[in-house]
């Protein structure tokens, strides 16, 4: 081959090797540098809750009533936000939890939690009903599913929850009234062939003082899919007709409880059904 040709076959090797370490060399910079800006960025970025107070204000329920418990759905609508980075973990939720037996009317109890998992376990869950509303603050080690839980009601104190989990045991103010509780919330979707599968809840029982009130769903359902042929199961099952105000109020804590370990669940799907 002429050496002339050779040369500039050689150049041109040589511009083309320069351009993709070039080219490569850019790539590292974004993804490296400006990526790592960014993500510090959103690493330090404080989430913002949105007001519960005025969520729970906004929201039209039906006037609270003696079967209202029998008529709780397991679907509630509303929404929800989380982020996790370099094991912190940050969320809140809101929603309505719907009747059973009109899903498309108005729901029976507004929720909204805040959770925040940066330094320590540190949750706010509050209920409200026509006619109550129940709050909540759990506090506890960032990286133990164990916590403790203050409960309040119409803004007095009743008592408090210990989660050993997955256990949990309640005690009011004066020691009189004991509960106990064993939820096992598990993940209740899996993949196949691309199909979301939902499966039918299991039913854990709640004892106020060893007396079976009701037994819990181990499953929440969030923005069902439109036009879902499948029935939506019942949030509760075998409560008791004659509920005193005591056990009342107990099983709206753990409702209210039930939601916050299903909100620790970090959804990406809208749809569960």
């Amino acid at each position: 081959m002429d050496s002339g040709i050779l040369f500039f076959v050689s150049i041109a090797a040589f511009l083309g090797i320069m351009c993709i370490a070039v080219l490569v060399f850019g790539a590292f910079i974004y993804f490296f540098i400006i990526r790592a800006s960014k993500f510090n960025t959103t690493l330090h970025t404080e989430l913002s809750f949105p007001p519960v107070d005025e969520f729970l204000a906004s929201a039209s329920l039906r006037d609270w009533e003696l079967g209202a418990f029998s008529d709780l759905s397991c679907r509630w609508k509303g929404e929800w936000n989380n982020v996790t980075r370099q094991g912190r973990y940050e969320g809140y939720t809101r929603g309505v939890v719907k009747s059973l037996r009109d899903p498309d009317g108005l729901g029976w109890i507004a929720f909204a939690i805040n959770s925040d998992h940066r330094k320590e376990r540190d949750g706010l869950i509050v209920l409200a009903t026509s006619a109550e509303r129940v709050e909540l603050k759990a506090r506890g080690q960032r990286l133990n599913p164990n916590v403790q839980v203050q409960a309040s009601i119409n803004g007095i104190e009743c008592g408090s929850i210990v989660v050993t989990y997955p256990n949990c045991s309640y005690q009011s103010v004066d020691r009189v009234t004991q509960a106990k509780w064993t939820p096992v919330l598990r993940s209740k979707r899996a993949y196949a062939f691309n199909k979301l599968i939902v499966y039918d809840p299991v039913y854990d029982p709640l004892k106020v003082n060893n007396r079976p009130i009701a037994s819990l769903a181990d499953m929440w359902i969030r923005n069902p899919q439109v036009g879902s042929q499948k029935p939506f199961p019942s949030a509760l099952q075998s409560v008791s007709s004659d509920l005193d105000d005591n056990e009342h109020g107990i099983l709206l804590i753990m409702l209210g409880m039930s939601l916050y370990f299903d909100s620790l669940h970090i959804r990406r799907l809208r749809y569960d059904w």
